[in-house]
C-alpha cells in the first residue's frame, strides 16, 4: 500500500522533459532562494508558462520549475520577482552507482524538472499575463520574500558569521552561513542547530506557555476563574503554526511542530503528552502529504532521534510509576515512586540529563548520518553537552 502511494504520487508530478543540456533564454518567477552567497546562489525558477515556443521541448518547460545557480549574487532579486535570464539546463543525474540515490526522482518529487547554471546577468522584469498566479502562491511567496529579507537584514546589521547563524536559527535561512562555518558546525556534530527542528519549535511553543503562565500568575483572582493553562497551550500552537509558515515548512519543522500539537492537544485533554504514539501520528500525517519524504535526510535523522529520546523517556516513566496519586501510592497501597533511594541534586540530574539524552539522539541519527554524508561525528556527544544550554 505504501508503495502505490508513491507511485500515486510519484504520478502527479511533471514528467522530466530534457534527454539532454540545451542552452536558451527564458524568463520566470522566483520561487525560492537558498545557496551560499560567499560561494554560489540557487534560484528555483517557475518559467512563464505564455512563454510558447516552436521547440517542443522548451514549450515543454513552460509553467514548469527549473532549479538554476550563479556565481552573481543579485540582493535585488527577491522571491516573486518575475526575471528573464540565459541558461544552460540539464535534466536532473540518475543513481551514479546502484544504490546510491537517485536525484531524478528527488527532483520530480519536488516539482523540479531541469537544473543548470546562468550564463547571463538576472534581469526584473514586468510581469506578464501568463505569470498570473494563485492566492496560496501569492501568500507563499510574500512568506518567502519576508524571509528572505529578515535574513538579508540579520546578516548586515551583525558581524559576520553571527548573522549568518542568526538568519538560520531565526527564520531558517542558511544562504549567510558561510561553507567554513558550517563546517565547523557539522565537524563538531552541532549542524542540527542551523536547521528549524525540535529544539527551536520547544524553546518558541513552550516559551510563550510559560511566559503567558508566569503573567497570568500576577493576576490570581482571573487565573483561578479561567483555564490560563489551555489557552496558554493555544497560544503557543498559533505561534508556532506562524513560525513553521515563516520558515519555508521543511520537513523537521513540519514534525515539531506536529509534535508540539500533539502534546499541547494532550495537554489540553488532561492526557499524557510523550508517547510514541504521538511520534507515530506525526510521521503518518507527514507521510500521507509526502510518501517520499521517509527517504530524506531531514526525515529520517528528526524521527530517529524523536523516537529514541521518547522511547527513553517512556522507560523512564514506566520506572517510576508517574501516574501514581499524590500521596505516592497506587490504588492498592503499594509504594510506586521509584526504589526510595536519595534523590540526586537539580544541576547533577541537569547535566546527567543532558549527557544521556544527547548520547541517545547522537547513536539513534549515527547510521543515517554515515549513510546520508558519509562520516560520524565522533565529537558531537561533548559538542551537544556544552551546545545545547548555550
Amino acid at each position: 500500500n505504501y508503495g502505490l502511494a508513491m507511485a500515486l504520487q510519484l504520478s502527479q508530478m511533471p514528467e522530466m522533459q530534457l534527454s539532454s543540456g540545451l542552452s536558451g533564454g527564458f524568463t520566470g518567477q522566483v520561487i525560492r532562494i537558498d545557496g551560499t552567497i560567499s560561494e554560489r546562489v540557487r534560484y528555483w525558477i517557475r518559467l512563464d508558462s505564455s512563454a510558447k515556443s516552436s521547440f517542443p521541448v522548451l514549450s515543454g518547460l513552460a509553467g514548469q520549475i527549473v532549479r538554476v545557480s550563479s556565481d552573481e549574487v543579485t540582493a535585488d532579486i527577491v522571491p516573486s520577482d518575475i526575471v528573464r535570464f540565459d541558461a544552460r539546463l540539464y535534466p536532473p543525474p540518475g543513481p551514479m552507482l546502484p544504490g546510491a540515490p537517485d536525484y531524478s526522482v528527488r527532483a520530480r518529487i519536488e516539482g523540479v524538472v531541469a537544473s543548470g547554471y546562468i550564463t547571463s546577468s538576472l534581469i526584473r522584469v514586468e510581469a506578464t499575463p501568463g505569470a498570473a498566479i494563485g492566492r496560496m502562491m501569492r501568500f507563499t511567496l510574500h512568506l518567502a520574500q519576508f524571509r528572505y529579507r529578515a535574513a538579508d537584514y540579520l546578516a548586515s546589521h551583525m558581524e559576520m558569521p553571527s548573522g549568518g547563524i542568526a538568519a538560520a536559527l531565526l527564520v531558517g535561512d542558511r544562504r549567510h552561513v558561510s561553507r567554513d562555518t558550517y563546517e565547523l558546525f557539522r565537524r563538531s556534530g552541532l549542524a542540527h542547530l542551523l536547521a528549524i527542528s525540535g529544539l527551536h519549535m520547544g524553546l518558541l511553543c513552550f516559551g510563550v506557555i510559560a511566559l503567558l503562565r508566569f503573567a497570568g500568575a500576577g493576576m490570581a483572582h482571573f487565573s483561578s476563574q479561567f483555564a490560563l493553562h489551555k489557552a496558554s497551550a493555544v497560544a503557543g500552537i498559533i505561534v508556532g503554526a506562524g513560525y513553521v509558515l515563516l520558515s519555508g515548512m521543511p520537513i523537521s519543522a513540519v514534525r515539531a511542530f506536529l509534535m508540539a500539537v500533539l502534546v499541547i492537544a494532550a495537554i489540553l485533554c488532561d492526557r499524557l503528552a510523550l508517547t510514541l504514539r504521538n511520534v507515530a501520528l506525526a510521521a503518518i500525517a507527514i507521510l500521507l502529504v509526502n510518501p517520499f519524504a521517509v527517504f530524506s535526510a531531514s526525515f529520517q535523522l528528526s524521527f530517529a532521534a524523536t523516537t529514541g529520546l521518547v522511547l527513553w523517556y517512556e522507560a523512564k516513566s514506566r520506572r517510576r510509576n508517574v501516574p501514581a496519586g499524590d500521596n505516592g501510592t497506587s490504588p492498592d497501597g503499594t509504594n510506586v515512586r521509584g526504589n526510595g533511594g536519595p534523590r540526586l541534586a537539580k544541576p547533577v540530574r541537569y547535566i546527567l540529563a543532558l549527557i544521556i539524552t544527547s548520547a541517545i539522539a547522537g547513536f539513534a541519527t549515527m547510521p543515517f548520518a554515515a549513510q546520508h554524508f558519509g562520516g560520524i561525528t565522533l565529537w558531537g556527544l561533548v559538542a551537544n553537552i556544552f551546545g545545547i544550554p548555550l
